[in-house]
């Protein structure tokens, strides 16, 4: 619950530094697309905490296209958790998707299954798994490994949770095998021809370090293989630590 609440401050943070780019600088799309990921993302997060987490009242601005006005604002309250959440990660997506921005869309389409997943609402296992089932597709695209492991992180959690079958599927999964191929995406174990296909012979140049973000250093990092260090800072380690433990569960 208090981790909840701390990442719902840190990302309320985030998008009141994207609103100080406005007037100082200019819009940066890619720090509002976060800022209302992680939103949605520590919103439910918040509601699905088992206790009594207060929260004081904040408000969240959405902006016309050319960022020159606040449009609309909601205001974040206990109770409407969930609401909010939704309409913050549908400005992401939107505005994600609108700049062909992929790098954060299995995330944003990750964070939107579980919110579907604590609605709970008729029909959740349908489109729950047509939400996972396009966020894997895409990370499987881009090569986003850490993406990959996330989204079978979630998948085995569902199936161990304790109220489903053992012999349920998810994405046409046992939970052992979301688990194992949560380890073997965070231990990043595949072929390195798998990874971030392209025909352009200059697509990991640096001077294209602004067009994909940080690509061409992840390409590099994982060609030559990651150091310890590098799968602690990047999450890997963390992935890897979260599907043993969900392995223990299983036994």
């Amino acid at each position: 619950g208090q981790f909840g609440k701390l990442s719902y401050n840190e990302a309320h943070q985030a998008l009141e530094f994207a609103e100080k780019t406005i007037g100082k600088y200019y819009p940066v799309p890619r720090d509002f697309i976060r800022a209302y990921w992680l939103l949605g993302e520590s919103l439910v997060q918040l509601n699905n905490a088992q206790s009594n987490i207060k929260i004081t009242p904040q408000e969240i601005h959405f902006y016309d296209e050319p960022f020159q006005r606040v449009v609309e604002t909601a205001t974040v309250q206990a109770g409407n958790e969930l609401a909010v959440a939704e309409r913050c990660l549908t400005e992401a997506l939107r505005r994600c998707r609108q700049v062909n921005m992929v790098d954060f869309e299995a995330d944003i389409l990750l964070a939107w299954a579980r919110l579907e997943r604590v609605r709970g609402s008729v029909g959740e296992w349908e489109t729950l798994e047509e939400t996972l089932k396009e966020a894997r597709e895409i990370a499987e695209r881009a090569g986003y490994r850490l993406q990959l492991a996330d989204i079978h992180l979630f998948g085995a959690e569902i199936l161990t949770c304790g109220r489903l079958e053992t012999s349920r599927r998810l994405l046409g999964l046992t939970a052992r095998e979301h688990v194992q191929l949560a380890k073997e995406f965070a231990r990043d174990v595949s072929r390195f021809e798998d990874l971030y296909q392209s025909k352009d012979k200059h697509f990991y140049d640096a001077p294209n370090l602004r067009e994909v973000g940080n690509l061409p250093q992840v390409y590099e990092m994982l060609k030559r293989g990651m150091t310890e260090q590098e799968r602690i800072e990047n999450g890997y380690y963390v992935a890897y630590q979260i599907a043993e433990a969900l392995e223990q569960k299983l036994k």
